[in-house]
């Protein structure tokens, strides 16, 4: 075993700090992706032609009713 490495176990002390910085970046990151993903949504909505606007509600539309029917169908076929 070389110097640097230890076998002693971290004390509770670092444990709690590692924990607590290791949250923090979870619930930043979190929140950064969820700040930039709105910003994004209101650009595109912001400068996207009418045109374009209305075809992609409506590739939407087609994607919520064809995912609507996949989970019905699997829904029926684990009942039976």
């Amino acid at each position: 075993m070389t110097a640097t490495m230890s076998t002693t176990r971290p004390k509770r002390r670092e444990v709690v700090k590692r924990l607590f910085w290791l949250t923090v970046g979870f619930w930043l990151g979190v929140g950064v992706t969820i700040h930039a993903t709105r910003r994004l949504r209101r650009s595109v909505e912001r400068y996207l032609p009418p045109a374009a606007a209305d075809r992609l509600r409506h590739l939407n539309t087609a994607l919520d009713d064809r995912a609507a029917l996949i989970r019905a169908r699997r829904v029926t076929r684990r009942a039976s």
